[in-house]
């Protein structure tokens, strides 16, 4: 049986996976760029958060422990950290 939290999480990670979702198309629309930039910018977030979303999961269906979404958050942000430090160090390097 699947919870409602799955539903919610497959469909949100669905939406935002899909190069032709509303969500995309309004985003882009709103940030005046191209649709399948738009989608490119946002996979990787989307990937990422997904996996973490998935594994977490995987793990309370194992141990049954509310210490798994403190878990959950505490990975994304740190991965939302590392990659911001990777971009800046980027930005920086760049000429422009």
């Amino acid at each position: 049986m699947v919870s409602i939290d799955e539903e919610l999480s497959g469909s949100s990670f669905g939406d935002h996976c899909s190069p032709i979702s509303e969500t995309i198309i309004v985003s882009s629309t709103g940030a005046n760029c191209s649709q399948f930039g738009q989608f490119k910018t946002q996979l990787p977030y989307a990937l990422m958060n997904g996996s973490i979303a998935a594994i977490a999961f995987l793990v309370a269906g194992w141990l049954a422990s509310p210490v798994i979404l403190l878990s959950a958050l505490v990975c994304q942000l740190v991965l939302l950290w590392g990659i911001k430090q990777v971009y800046s160090k980027q930005a920086a390097q760049c000429d422009y």
